[in-house]
Parts: structure tokens; sequence; C-alpha cells
């Protein structure tokens, strides 16, 4: 007689750990008798996370860091046995995302020509790859000339995400000092024009000569003013002792990764 003895069905079931940097993958597979051997490979798509061989009590574990940002469908898949058939789990959906922060810059109040610090700091979460992520920087308000800043390698050590954030002021001349600096052009005309006005009315009747006084008096006032603003008082570009007011600046630091964005700010003081 002969009797032919056919493969166990298998059944396998996946179940996604906690929401934890490293993510934990554990597949159970069941059967109707005997405890099946072999080995589980984890999903995610059509790609290959890893695999794990199957315990005595039919389970297999697996951990990663290797999932893109969004919505990841992962799946296990029984290789089977001499005594047991190949299976796969339904899909199993996990959010790989991630968090950013930052420190604040140091120094936080620089002058032209410095440059300050941050260290940007990544949080994976549920499995995610962070060397996917793309750092760039912004500094606002827009000017002519603005500061500059720039983004890091990003770097793990002892599972800790950081790339390093650069502002740097621009070397612009500081305002000159109130006693120094070239005359305004109204008020130098008004003074070279003064002898010809006192001088050249002698020969002019009385009207001319008081139209022409009457214009050289003008002309002092618009120069008097002139030397004011150029000497004796400050400019809406310089602070009271004629350098240039400091101006806050907001630094923005932007991680991107796979359609996922995520914002970290500080603040910034050029002198």
């Amino acid at each position: 007689m002969t009797q032919t003895v056919q493969k166990a069905s298998t059944s396998i079931a996946l179940n996604a750990g906690s929401n934890s940097t490293n993510l934990t993958l554990t597949a159970t597979v069941t059967t109707s008798a005997g405890s099946p051997t072999g080995a589980v490979s984890f999903m995610d798509g059509t790609t290959q996370l890893g695999n794990s061989a199957v315990n005595g009590s039919g389970v297999a574990a697996f951990s990663t860091t290797a999932l893109t940002a969004g919505t990841n469908s992962l799946t296990a898949t029984y290789s089977g046995d001499g005594n047991f058939n190949i299976s796969t789990s339904t899909a199993v959906s996990v959010v790989a995302t991630f968090t950013i922060s930052a420190t604040g810059l140091s120094p936080s109040s620089i002058s032209a020509g410095q440059s300050a610090a941050s260290t940007v700091t990544i949080t994976p979460s549920n499995g995610f790859n962070p060397s996917g992520v793309t750092l760039t920087c912004a500094v606002t308000p827009a000017a002519n000339p603005a500061p500059t800043c720039s983004a890091g390698t990003i770097s793990v050590a002892n599972d800790t995400v950081t790339a390093t954030v650069t502002v740097k002021a621009p070397a612009s001349m500081a305002a000159l000092p109130r006693s120094v600096g070239a005359h305004p052009a109204g008020m130098l005309i008004a003074f070279g024009l003064l002898p010809a006005l006192l001088l050249g009315t002698g020969g002019m009747g009385k009207d001319q000569r008081r139209r022409l006084l009457s214009f050289g008096v003008v002309l002092l006032v618009l120069g008097g003013c002139a030397f004011q603003v150029a000497c004796g008082g400050s400019s809406s570009g310089t602070n009271g002792n004629g350098g240039p007011k400091p101006t806050l600046y907001t630094v923005t630091v932007t991680a991107s990764a796979n359609g996922t964005q995520h914002t970290a700010t500080s603040t910034l003081t050029v002198q």
C-alpha cells in the first residue's frame, strides 16, 4: 500500500512593535500539528528588510531602522520546510517618521564677519532611517548683504543623529563715526555759493539782490540740515553712537525626507 503524506498548511501573523527608534517585528507561524522550522522573511513592499529563524514556538522576531518616511506596507513570509507549506501574512501599515530640534545659536549675538553654530538633533521613530534626511536652512528677514547659513553632514554617534548648522554675518563695513565722513552735497553747495552771494550783489538792482539773498538763505538752511544728519544725528541704519543698529534674524532649519518635512527655528542678533 502506498501512503502519500502532504505538507501541512500554515498561517502566519505579523505584529509591529510600539513607537520606538528601532521597529520590532514579530511573526508567529501556526499549524494544525507539529512544530514548523525554517525562517521568516520580513518585507517592506517588495524590498526584503531581513529574515529570522523560527523558534520552537513558531515565532520569529526582527528589528529594523531601514524604513523610509511615510506609510510602509510590511509583510512576513514563512519559507516552509519539509513538512510545512509556505504562508504569507496580511500587510501591516507602519508610519515611519521623525522629529527635529535645534539648540540656540552660540554665540547668540555676533558682529560682522563672525559666525554662530547650532546643533540639530533628528529623532527617528518607528524604524525610520535618518540617512535619507536632507537639511536646508534660511535666514529671515531678507537683507542686503544678508547673513548666510549652511547645514553640515548628518552624523550618527551613540544612536544620536545630529548635524551642525552654521550662520555667518556678512563682512560689511560698520557705519562711520559721527565726526568722520564726507559732507553732503547740499552743504557744500550752500557754503560754496555763500561768498558769491555776498560779493556778487554790488552791480545788481535792489530787487535782484533781495531775491538772490533769499535764495542764499534757503541754500544755507538746506546745507545746515544736511550737516545735522551727517554729523550730529543718527540715521535709521545706525544706533546713537554712529554704529549699525543690531538686527534680529530668525534661522529656520528644514529637514526633509520622502515628502515629509519638519522645521526648527532659532534667533541670532547681528551687531
